[in-house]
């Protein structure tokens, strides 16, 4: 449940895509090989994907309106698109890898503890 933090940076997503906070420019460059090619303003891009992280972030508590399941593949689809973005703007991929490994490692985990139960 300590993965589901993921819902505090997806809120100022939301907020930034809503027009309460300002653009990141850097966010805009990592999501352009992702939206420029299909023609998607950023700004809406960034409130529905930030939505999507805070729903994901609340499900993994039990509260949201997916399986854990889901909101686990979206969280690892959101990392491995983010570590893109990032090495084709020449940063890092480290902390979004991390993260995809994280999230990927609970459905081994969940097993092992389901095993162990029974």
């Amino acid at each position: 449940k300590a993965l589901s933090v993921i819902a505090i940076p997806g809120t100022f997503m939301a907020m930034m895509g809503l027009g309460f906070l300002p653009i990141d420019e850097k966010m805009a460059k990592i999501a352009a090989p992702f939206i420029d090619p299909l023609g998607i303003p950023f700004q809406p891009f960034v409130a529905f994907l930030g939505t999507c992280k805070i729903l994901a972030g609340l499900s993994m508590w039990g509260i949201g309106p997916m399986s854990d399941s889901v909101a686990r593949i979206g969280l690892m689809l959101c990392s491995g698109c983010a570590a893109y973005g990032h090495h084709v703007v020449g940063d890092i991929i480290i902390p979004p890898m991390v993260y995809f490994g994280l999230v990927s490692s609970l459905f081994v985990l969940d097993k092992s503890t389901k095993e162990k139960k029974v």
